[in-house]
């Protein structure tokens, strides 16, 4: 598994990241991640519906008027802050 790989276990995350948090599918369901290469399980991912691809598109939108007044390295230090957290 991928996570005995990490030097950070931690990075490796199973939810989607939506409007600033950590989220689960909103009906629990997840898929198991699969490397190509050789049939390894990488992990699992939600399973997104209808319901949570709308909460996406409306934290996205919601975020999109700060964001594109971001520099890029404001947003390099953002996404970077973000995949280090725990």
């Amino acid at each position: 598994m991928l996570r005995k790989q990490l030097k950070d276990p931690s990075l490796l995350r199973h939810e989607a990241y939506i409007g600033g948090e950590w989220q689960s599918s909103s009906d629990g369901a997840t898929f198991e991640v699969v490397n190509p290469a050789n049939g390894e399980s990488l992990g699992t991912a939600p399973s997104m519906n209808g319901e949570d691809t709308r909460r996406v598109i409306d934290a996205a939108s919601a975020a999109w008027p700060a964001w594109r007044k971001t520099s890029a390295n404001g947003s390099f230090l953002c996404m970077t802050t973000l995949m280090t957290s725990r």
